[in-house]
C-alpha cells in the first residue's frame, strides 16, 4: 500500500523514532511526546488515526479505536511490524514528507529561494529542492538520503521475507 492510500497513524509517546521513519517512508504519522491515554484515544478518534502504542495499559481501555500493539523496541523491529501489519511500501513515496511537522513537501521552483537558507556548498552542488510549507525546512538529496533509502530497503526486504513465511507482526526473529 502506497502512503497517498494508506491509514493515517498516531506514535504514542514510546514511538518517536517509529513516527520518524514512517514520516521518512512517506506516511502521516504524528507524535505525541507527552500524552497520556486519554488524550491518545481523543486524537486517534478526532483525526482518524490509527494508534501505534507500546503501552500494555492502554490496550486494557474499553472501546479503543484502531490499534496496534508494537512489541519490540527496535526501531527497525517496529517498522517491520507495522509494515507488515498495514502492508505498506516503505521506498514508493519515501522522503515526501517534513520529518518536523509530517507536512507533504512541496518542490522549490527556484533554487534562489534558498541561496540564504542552504550552506554554500550545497547552494552550488544540489539543483533541486523541497521545501515544508508549514514551517519552511529545506530539504535536498545528499549522501544520508542514499543510507536512508538502503535502510527502508532493508526492512522493506524483511517485510517480504517475512510475508514470504506466511508470518505477522511479530513472527520474525
Amino acid at each position: 500500500m502506497s502512503a497517498s492510500e494508506a491509514p493515517r497513524f498516531l506514535c504514542d509517546a514510546m514511538l518517536g523514532k517509529l513516527c520518524k521513519w514512517l514520516r521518512i517512508a512517506g506516511f502521516d504519522s504524528a507524535y505525541l511526546s507527552h500524552s497520556v491515554p486519554v488524550q491518545l484515544v481523543d486524537r486517534a478518534r478526532r483525526e482518524g488515526r490509527i494508534i501505534l502504542t507500546r503501552n500494555t495499559k492502554l490496550l486494557a481501555r474499553e472501546n479503543l479505536p484502531a490499534h496496534l500493539f508494537i512489541s519490540d523496541d527496535r526501531w527497525e523491529a517496529q517498522l517491520v511490524e507495522v509494515a507488515g501489519a498495514f502492508g505498506l511500501d516503505l521506498v514508493a513515496e519515501a522522503f515526501a514528507r517534513c520529518l518536523a511537522c509530517n507536512v507533504n513537501l512541496e518542490p522549490i521552483e527556484s533554487r534562489a529561494e534558498v541561496e540564504a537558507v542552504v550552506p554554500e556548498y550545497v547552494y552550488r552542488r544540489v539543483v533541486s529542492f523541497h521545501g515544508c510549507p508549514a514551517c519552511g525546512k529545506v530539504f535536498w538529496s545528499g549522501t544520508h538520503l542514499g543510507r536512508m533509502e538502503q535502510r527502508l530497503r532493508a526492512v522493506a526486504e524483511r517485510v517480504a521475507k517475512i510475508a514470504e513465511k506466511g508470518g505477522g507482526p511479530g513472527s520474525e526473529e
